[in-house]
């Protein structure tokens, strides 16, 4: 009687430890910022014009989502500026690649403006209140994630991108200059874009402590505390991860994410620890050895069949002489 009412008391904590799991996952997935399937690097574009140099970087979102709608399109492109010859510019590219169509009363009869390197004008400032609530929120996303876009473009071997640009891009991502110069110009105009998107990438407490900080430990990524704690430590340990399976390295994982790190944890931890080895080789080999009991049990079963066909066609060759004989002797 006490076995049987203990199983369903353990069943309900194992649940209840589910649903919670499943609930802290889906309650960060869930939120207002942008969600993506995978950034692509597409390749460097220069030029010069009236003696002025310039570089830029492109990039495609692959099924970008806001919390949990899609996003009005399926892809989008999207640029970060530079100057070639100075650390002066740093700007996102306001364009229709990303954005609903928009008359930018900024460059009259433009398809785009530049915006980030410096603080805005009266109707630069205009133009960015006609962007929509979806859009301030990957506008965001950018502003957030451009050292990393940088990082990942540079580290990119299909696409290398050309040594005179690769230098400046290279001055602008060290300490941060080119996040930190466009947040300082238009992080104000996101800020409660950016303040949600901070707040998003710092997973919870229990899943850290459960889940990401012991994988990240046993990859040998993480070397604090297993303690839950969000860090630069456990940021730093996630973007290790994400760069070594070829991921964009924005610290923040996805569903999909962290199935993987904890496949690749599982995969790790079973072929590195000699224990579990020396079992998995015993299992394997107690497995050959039944195979091959089977195998022989089968032989030994076809002999005998093969044995008692033999005995069989004797005997019948013996009734054929014995009865040919008695037909002669009749005759």
């Amino acid at each position: 009687m006490n076995q049987i009412s203990k199983f369903p008391k353990k069943f309900i904590r194992q649940m209840t430890l589910t649903v919670v799991v499943t609930f802290l996952i889906c309650s960060s997935v869930l939120a207002d910022v942008l969600k993506l399937e995978n950034v692509l690097f597409v390749g460097e574009n220069n030029g010069s014009n009236r003696g002025y140099s310039w570089t830029q970087l492109e990039f495609r979102i692959q099924k970008p989502a806001i919390g949990n709608k899609s996003y009005f399109r399926s892809s989008i492109s999207f640029t970060i500026d530079a100057d070639r010859k100075r650390l002066a510019r740093t700007d996102l590219r306001f364009a229709r690649d990303w954005l609903q169509s928009y008359k930018w009363s900024s460059r009259p009869g433009k398809d785009d403006i530049y915006l980030g390197s410096g603080q805005l004008s009266a109707s630069q400032l205009s133009d960015l209140r006609q962007l929509s609530p979806d859009e301030k929120i990957i506008a965001a996303w950018i502003i957030a994630n451009s050292d990393e876009l940088i990082e990942f473009a540079l580290n990119d071997k299909r696409q290398a991108v050309p040594v005179a640009s690769r230098s400046i891009w290279n001055q602008l991502s060290k300490n941060d200059f080119f996040e930190k110069n466009i947040r300082k110009n238009l992080g104000r105009h996101f800020g409660t874009q950016l303040a949600n998107y901070d707040k998003s990438i710092k997973d919870s407490k229990f899943v850290l402590e459960k889940q990401i900080q012991p994988y990240l430990k046993s990859l040998k990524l993480y070397d604090g505390k297993i303690d839950g704690l969000w860090g630069e430590q456990t940021l730093q340990g996630i973007k290790k991860f994400e760069r070594s399976v070829g991921l964009f390295p924005d610290g923040v994982l996805t569903y999909k994410e962290r199935i993987l790190l904890r496949d690749t944890a599982q995969a790790v931890d079973k072929y590195s620890n000699p224990t579990k080895v020396k079992e998995l080789v015993e299992n394997l080999n107690e497995r050959i050895k039944d195979h091959t009991d089977m195998l022989r049990v089968e032989r030994e079963k076809s002999k005998a069949k093969l044995l008692k066909m033999s005995e069989l066609q004797t005997t019948l060759n013996k009734r054929i002489a014995e009865v040919s004989k008695a037909k002669r002797q009749t005759f």
